[in-house]
């Protein structure tokens, strides 16, 4: 079983290797086969390793840009981090052609640990509504997302 501070770390691998640099192999070696995603809105959820690389993979893509770690806390099995993301739209996002405009994003994003110190599962806030209006959808289209 890990501890908490193991935990911490292999989370803030995950967001500083896989999430900023991109290091698609960290997907095996720190996510369980079993995971289960639990996204707010209606965002699809990536209920397998393979489903959450892929998912990443095209936020990187329509919002490159850089995470950073607010803090980070953790209790047993579940660490919790705030965190800042900051990039720009370069890729169509739900139905929206890229606008070349910056975001910064404030996100929440929960995971429980397995017994083998991975990831088995993830819950995760972002204000889509600041995201949508970060890129020029007015507050009147924004409501239909």
């Amino acid at each position: 079983m890990s501890t908490t501070e193991e935990n911490k770390a292999i989370l803030r691998l995950w967001l500083e290797e896989f999430w900023n640099q991109g290091n698609d192999s960290l997907v095996e070696e720190l996510v369980s086969p079993s995971f289960t995603n639990h996204p707010a809105g209606n965002v699809i959820p990536a209920n397998d390793p393979e489903a959450l690389r892929n998912q990443v993979v095209n936020w990187r893509a329509t919002f490159p840009g850089q995470m950073t770690i607010d803090s980070i806390i953790a209790e047993e099995d579940l660490v919790a981090a705030r965190l800042t993301w900051r990039g720009v739209h370069q890729g169509e996002f739900m139905g929206i052609l890229p606008t070349g405009k910056p975001i910064e994003l404030t996100l929440m994003a929960f995971e429980r640990f397995d017994e083998n110190g991975k990831m088995a599962q993830g819950w995760g806030e972002f204000d889509m509504l600041r995201l949508l209006q970060q890129i020029g959808v007015p507050l009147e289209e924004a409501t239909r997302f």
